[in-house]
């Protein structure tokens, strides 16, 4: 049950930095 557990916090901390990654490529473009 930990490796699921480990695996969804995982997932969730790398759409958090794409989500990060592409919100600061946008700010960047609008400069």
């Amino acid at each position: 049950m930990k490796n699921v557990i480990y695996k969804i916090i995982m997932g969730c901390y790398i759409v958090a930095a794409l989500v990060l990654v592409t919100t600061c490529n946008d700010s960047l473009d609008i400069q």
